[in-house]
């Protein structure tokens, strides 16, 4: 029952995404994110060496992601250590490998890395964020898929009234052109926000702007040249509001196909 509940909801979710993202935009794929925090005694490296370590199944998410704050807001830092996120095709496949892993995982044992994991960490899936990821083209992130970890940028922005995803993404990707022009090819993704609360952003009108380097060398230059360009369009034309920038280093845990990055 609970299963057909969920999937209900799901999917009303879908439709949603469906009505607004149109025709001339990807249709995405599905970005499960929550944070946890790391139990004295052990470091970022130790829980991001468990954690590889962990054998999945067919059910695991497509990729998984390992995001540790290098830079954040101050409330984020006191409470947590690294946000884990999680990918999929869509709102269906989500669903269904999670129930899967319900339904199917064994007793955890004493001595396998998922146990160890477990003790290492203390996560808050109940405050997971949903968000339809769509990237530009034209980007390359992680060396192509040949490495295990780089640099993210990230902003939250707030869609203005009478705009939509489409009008972020198609402004996004004018953005990204130019940069390409001018020889740069750090991945932009554009993630909007579909399920969980954020604090200060109305139900429906959050995107993160997600800069992701080809490594780390590479982001920090693409940062440095932005500081001093200070590449921007005028408030007018951009149909989002933003607020402060972050950075995180993230690193690679599992990948079955490099394209979502």
């Amino acid at each position: 029952m609970k299963f057909h509940v969920l999937l209900s909801v799901v999917l009303v979710a879908l439709v949603n995404v469906t009505a607004t993202s149109g025709q001339d935009i990807p249709p995405g794929v599905v970005n499960s994110s929550f944070s946890c925090s790391i139990n004295e005694g052990y470091t970022m490296m130790d829980v991001v060496e468990v954690a590889r370590a962990i054998q999945r199944g067919e059910n695991a998410p497509n990729t998984i992601y390992f995001r540790e704050p290098w830079v954040v807001n101050s409330a984020y830092n006191e409470s947590y250590d690294f946000l884990v996120v999680n990918y999929y095709e869509s709102f269906l496949e989500m669903v269904e490998r999670s129930e899967a892993r319900r339904r199917d995982n064994a007793p955890i044992t004493t001595a396998s890395a998922r146990r160890h994991f477990l003790d290492m960490t203390d996560c808050n899936t109940g405050g997971r964020r949903i968000d339809v990821l769509r990237n530009l083209p034209g980007g390359n992130a992680y060396d192509g898929g040949t490495s295990d970890e780089t640099l993210v940028a990230t902003r939250l922005c707030s869609i203005k009234p009478d705009n939509d995803i489409r009008g972020v993404y198609g402004y996004m990707e004018s953005i990204a052109q130019r940069w390409q022009e001018a020889g740069d090819n750090t991945l932009i993704q554009v993630a909007h926000t579909v399920m969980g609360s954020q604090e200060g952003v109305e139900a429906r009108s959050g995107v993160w702007i997600r800069r992701i380097g080809a490594n780390a060398v590479d982001l920090a230059k693409r940062l440095d040249q932005q500081n001093r360009m200070l590449v921007r369009g005028s408030e007018a034309e951009r149909p989002m509001v933003c607020r402060d920038s972050h950075l995180w280093k993230s690193y690679v845990i599992h990948s079955t196909d490099g394209e979502d990055l």
